[in-house]
This record gives structure tokens, sequence and C-alpha cells, in this order.
């Protein structure tokens, strides 16, 4: 069991396939013997910054939207208000969906942290 989902970063499904146990089993073996893998970091780039050999650098487009963003906040509007003049605008977001105010906070606290 070590091997093949330590080792060989094999799912607790693929285990149970190969050893014929249901997943559930798998899955409480795996807790009982105390199994863990080394979790690889994950770093998901915040709106204006892009990942490059590793290492945070600014994304040129998406720093001219945050520009964007700060002077429509200056100018008095509101979160669903930038929200929607992106949107109308068809201004990408890093995942290509709607502009949410939610993100539009975000991006506002971030910049305000910064």
């Amino acid at each position: 069991m070590r091997v093949l989902f330590v080792e060989k970063q094999w799912s607790a499904r693929q285990v149970a396939e190969f050893t014929g146990w249901s997943k559930t089993s798998v899955i409480g073996a795996i807790a009982n013997l105390g199994l863990h893998r080394d979790r690889k970091p994950y770093i998901k780039e915040p709106y204006g910054w892009k990942l490059l050999n590793g290492n945070l650098v600014p994304h040129i487009r998406e720093r001219k939207v945050i520009k964007t963003i700060m002077r429509l906040k200056s100018d008095g509007y509101t979160a669903n208000r930038i929200a929607t003049f992106l949107n109308e605008r068809v201004v990408p977001t890093k995942n290509r969906k709607r502009w949410e105010h939610k993100t539009i906070k975000a991006i506002l606290e971030r910049e305000r942290r910064a």
C-alpha cells in the first residue's frame, strides 16, 4: 500500500482497482497506516500577477485592469457597478468567467494592503 500510494503517487481509486478492495477500504487503510504524501505547493496567482519560472511577476494587461478598477472605485463606483462595467466591456477574468463583486472586493483589498 505504501509503495502504491506514497511512492508511485497512485490515487485511492487506482489502488482499489489494483488490489480489488473497495475505495472506502483503501482510504481507511491509508488512514490507519498513517500514510500521507508530501503535497506539492500549489500557487494560484492572484489577478494582476502570473507565474514565470516559479516566481510571481506582474501581468501587464491585468495590471491595467486593476488600475481601471482602482480609478472606478475612487470615482465612487461600488464593487457591483465595477463588475458590471467590466462585464459589459467583456474584460476577461483570470478564469475567463464573468466578473463578480466578490472578486472586485478581493482585488481592492489586496491593492489596499500592498
